[in-house]
């Protein structure tokens, strides 16, 4: 009995840790204000502040590539309200944005 709570506690633990580094490793430093074409990206995620350093709209490309764009809210960028709205349409969303947040909360507090 112990050595399963010992291993349990430790598993918990390594899982932790994977979810620290998993944490740093995903959020973007900066942004890039360029244009990206529609045909380019294929899904996106929403980076929220309070997970991140700052927040950003990460588009997943074809290729599998994360490009780290201005926030939705940022009005300097009108191009990535409408390329989310063409991936939502394209992937059947219906505005259900995916969300980082949300994501790490949850990873985080299933370990706790």
């Amino acid at each position: 009995m112990q050595t399963h709570t010992y291993t349990h506690t430790l598993e918990n633990t390594e899982k932790k840790l994977v979810g620290f580094t998993d944490h740093a490793i995903d959020c973007c430093l900066t942004t890039t204000g360029q244009f990206l074409p529609r045909h380019i990206a294929v899904s996106y995620t929403m980076q929220e502040k309070s997970a991140c350093r700052i927040p950003a709209t990460v588009f997943i490309t074809r290729k599998n590539k994360k490009i780290c764009s201005p926030p939705l809210e940022d009005a300097r960028y009108p191009w990535v309200k409408k390329l989310i709205t063409h991936l939502d349409n394209l992937n059947g969303k219906n505005g259900d944005k995916h969300n980082i947040t949300a994501k790490l909360q949850a990873k985080s507090s299933k370990y706790l």
